[in-house]
């Protein structure tokens, strides 16, 4: 399945697992902005609410050739997700377009191994009528 956004999916060959790249760094001192979308244990209960929380990884690295990009995520992880979360949570982790509502800057004082869109979602603007 594609992301109807557009947005890559990563694919970290030593932890088996996938996010979905929200932002894909340039440079170094860039860093990678990603939703995790599938745990390296499928039977871990932490892993597995951190998904569902949907978790925000920013990180910068060098890429020792364990991390692949595509355009689609194996339709079997979908269905795994699909199955868990049901369609609204697969929806969020793999479509919405999420980079604008995040905050970075707020990552950095709340980050522990990525950190909850709750906890990183901007505040609304107020409008002034």
């Amino acid at each position: 399945m594609k992301s109807l956004n557009g947005d890559l999916f990563a694919f970290n060959a030593y932890w088996k697992r996938w996010s979905r790249v929200l932002r894909r760094s340039s440079r170094k001192a860039t860093p990678n902005v990603e939703v995790d979308v599938s745990p390296a244990n499928w039977d871990d209960g932490r892993e597995l609410g951190r998904i569902k929380a949907i978790n925000i990884r920013a990180y910068t690295f060098w890429n020792d050739g364990r991390w692949t990009y595509h355009t689609e995520i194996p339709d079997h992880i979908v269905d795994s997700l699909e199955g868990l979360f049901g369609k609204d949570i697969v929806k969020q982790l793999l479509h919405d377009d999420l980079f604008p509502l995040l905050d970075l800057e707020r990552y950095t004082q709340v980050a522990n191994n990525g950190a909850p869109f709750a906890l990183l979602r901007q505040a609304p603007v107020a409008s002034i009528s």
